[in-house]
């Protein structure tokens, strides 16, 4: 897998010396390890990439949960934490998909508090996109699909819902978004004696 991404690279750079690389993580929990022969997990594709002097410009990761094959339900802490595993990499990282069905689509899938509808899955959205964005290493966050349609990844994961609705999540993220555009401005500390007097 190595040898290949290193060609598809190098093809890549020859083609367009300007464009940039990335790998995309679909499964970071690696789940797939126990069922595939001759895998490995994430941790050791990277260390593996990075042996061999594979060079990326970022390394996207999918954390799509309630859905089947390595897309469980997780716990917030548990991304979280999976997250905080890319660290050191040396490349930026990119939620390149990041998304929850807005209805329940297996029970063996899991869910979040209770079982998804469009309001855990904004309540979701709400608690994982501060989370993913409070990492100083990740560079953006990706929602998984902008609308609803028959052979996605998730079910029922969009923005707009196959009739054509806008869900919730849309407008947490387009709130989040104009939140995030406005500076924070300058850094003002109390005077000194100031913070004593306010006690």
């Amino acid at each position: 897998m190595v040898d290949l991404i290193r060609t598809a690279r190098l093809l890549v750079k020859q083609t367009r010396k300007q464009a940039r690389v990335m790998v995309e993580l679909s499964e970071p929990f690696s789940e797939f390890v126990a069922n595939t022969a001759e895998s490995c997990n994430a941790k050791v594709f990277l260390s593996r990439l990075a042996q061999e002097g594979v060079s990326l410009d970022a390394l996207g990761l999918q954390i799509l949960v309630g859905g089947s094959g390595g897309k469980a339900t997780r716990d917030l802490m548990l991304l979280s934490a999976k997250l905080d595993e890319f660290l050191h990499v040396d490349f930026p990282v990119i939620i390149s998909s990041l998304g929850a069905p807005s209805k329940t689509i297996a029970e063996a899938n899991g869910w979040w508090r209770e079982p998804w509808d469009e309001r855990r899955q904004d309540q979701w959205a709400k608690q994982i996109l501060w989370i993913a964005l409070s990492k100083p290493f990740v560079d953006a966050v990706i929602w998984t699909d902008l609308y609803d349609y028959k052979t996605m990844k998730l079910p029922t994961g969009g923005y707009i819902s196959i009739k054509g609705k806008p869900r919730p999540v849309l407008k947490r993220v387009l709130a989040m978004q104009k939140l995030l555009r406005k500076p924070l401005g300058p850094l003002v500390l109390p005077a000194r004696g100031e913070a004593s007097q306010n006690e």
